[in-house]
């Protein structure tokens, strides 16, 4: 089962981020955060955050979502490198370049 960093929107309208594979007509999210997005309140511009989903849940084996219940999209790079950093266990530096 190869897996797959990938936002899925669901119906109730949650924005997710996840590590996904898919298994018997579900999507099989394990790492999964909740994508929030809302305006800052000194220059209106929008923000993006991510927090824990379901925080009070046991999310060790992951929560599975029937396939046709979400929408997916693959994220940006620097969405899938922020994602990425919250779950490594190794430690990289921002990928700029040094001149």
């Amino acid at each position: 089962m190869e897996k797959e960093t990938l936002i899925l929107i669901l119906g109730n309208g949650d924005q997710l981020i996840a590590s996904v594979h898919e298994q018997n007509g579900a999507y099989v999210c394990e790492d999964v955060l909740n994508i929030i997005v809302q305006p800052d309140p000194e220059s209106g511009r929008m923000q993006m955050g991510l927090m824990e989903y379901l925080p009070y849940a046991d999310m060790s084996a992951g929560i599975a979502i029937p396939t046709h219940m979400v929408i997916i999209a693959v994220p940006g790079k620097d969405l899938n490198e922020h994602y990425n950093k919250k779950f490594s266990k190794i430690i990289t530096p921002d990928s700029k370049i040094i001149l």
